[in-house]
C-alpha cells in the first residue's frame, strides 16, 4: 500500500533521534518509498 504524500505538506518524525520534530516535504520518491523532509 502506497502512502499518499504531497510536496509542501507538513510532516513530523515518529521515531529516531529527531522524534517530535516537524518539517516540510520537499521531494517524494514513490519507487524508492522515500520522502525528503526539510526541517522547519
Amino acid at each position: 500500500m502506497a502512502a499518499k504524500l504531497k510536496r509542501a505538506t507538513k510532516s513530523s518524525w515518529l521515531a529516531g533521534k529527531d522524534k517530535g520534530k516537524e518539517g516540510e516535504i520537499s521531494a517524494v520518491m514513490p519507487k524508492a518509498n522515500k520522502a525528503i523532509v526539510d526541517l522547519a
